[in-house]
């Protein structure tokens, strides 16, 4: 039997949630890392020229991922919410609270 289409809603939400925490986790860890580039490029500035770019180019694109998945979080939300009805169950409703707090408190990376 094939999943109903709000059950394919759910997991989509879900794994866009856990996507977000990905996200946010790897562009602070890339920054790190790139700050870390930064001071040794100082030190040995050829050597490092390379790394720092292309250090550069993935926090970019990984900063970038954050908008356009908090973007389908609100999308798929909003779907799951115009299928729903009274019965609900509580894991639906911890990911569209979940998916509530991404929309009013999205945080600076």
């Amino acid at each position: 039997m094939s999943p109903t289409d709000k059950e394919i809603k759910v997991i989509a939400l879900a794994r866009l949630l856990q996507d977000r925490i990905s996200y946010i986790h790897e562009a602070k860890e890339k920054k790190e890392e790139l700050d870390k580039l930064k001071t040794e490029a100082k030190i040995k500035p050829e050597e490092e020229k390379l790394n720092l770019t292309n250090e550069e180019i993935i926090l970019k694109e990984t900063q970038d991922l954050i908008p356009l998945v908090e973007a389908k979080i609100k999308e798929v939300a909003t779907d799951l919410r115009n299928e729903s009805n009274e019965e609900n169950n509580e894991v639906i409703n911890r990911l569209l609270s979940e998916a509530d707090e991404v929309n009013n408190n999205v945080p600076n990376v």
